[in-house]
């Protein structure tokens, strides 16, 4: 669910993105020798809402709600108080919190995708994240896919590769910005299409 659109460039924009030297010349040195790119695309642009999101966002605006109450509480002067740094320290940590989650993660999650190139090959479904420290690639060796499931919505479909618990192991930050965890392909148009080209050429390699 896109609920910025001016934060989200067209299709065209899209496309001339997977165009760009830069880009191409970083898909091509993640290729190996004889292996054949049989689809390439990037996840949408722009703030996008999930379905934990119905969960995340009141929780996240309650806990900035306390963190302001505090913050009011403890650095409001009052007559014949003691200095308590410890309370205000706290009281920081929690606004800067509720803040990241309210709506900092959101804008975290927008700004991952616009690094993030998807690829389909003969061998292999690849997630690849380029930041200006360098490249992060995900490989899913498609002859021995942990797990492959298709979900589609009016907002596009999306891939997944793996089957992870809410209460799993993550790494830090990345609880509310599913993009850190680079195991899927999300908000495709042709979900379905890609699909079946990842199931045709998981069969071909059984």
């Amino acid at each position: 669910m896109s609920i910025s659109a001016w934060y989200r460039p067209s299709y065209g924009d899209r496309a001339q993105e997977l165009n760009d030297g830069r880009v191409m010349n970083d898909i091509q040195n993640q290729l190996m020798p004889d292996e054949r790119l049989l689809w390439q695309g990037v996840p949408p642009r722009g703030i996008r809402l999930q379905a934990m999101d119905a969960l995340l966002i009141p929780f996240s605006v309650s806990l900035a709600g306390f963190a302001v109450f505090w913050n009011a509480m403890v650095w409001l002067p009052t007559p014949g108080g003691e200095e308590q740094w410890s309370f205000k320290l706290s009281g920081l940590l929690f606004l800067i919190a509720g803040a990241y989650f309210s709506i900092g993660r959101l804008f975290h999650d927008a700004a991952i995708r616009r690094q993030i190139t998807y690829l389909v090959t003969d061998r292999r479904a690849l997630i690849i994240r380029q930041k200006r420290s360098g490249i992060t690639v995900r490989s899913f060796d498609l002859a021995h896919l942990p797990s492959l499931q298709l979900k589609e919505t009016k907002n596009g479909g999306t891939i997944s590769f793996e089957q992870k618990s809410w209460f799993g192991p993550r790494q830090p930050f990345d609880f509310g910005v599913p993009s850190m965890e680079l195991d899927k392909f999300v908000g495709l148009d042709d979900a379905r299409s890609v699909y079946q080209i990842i199931q045709g050429q998981a069969a071909t390699r059984v």
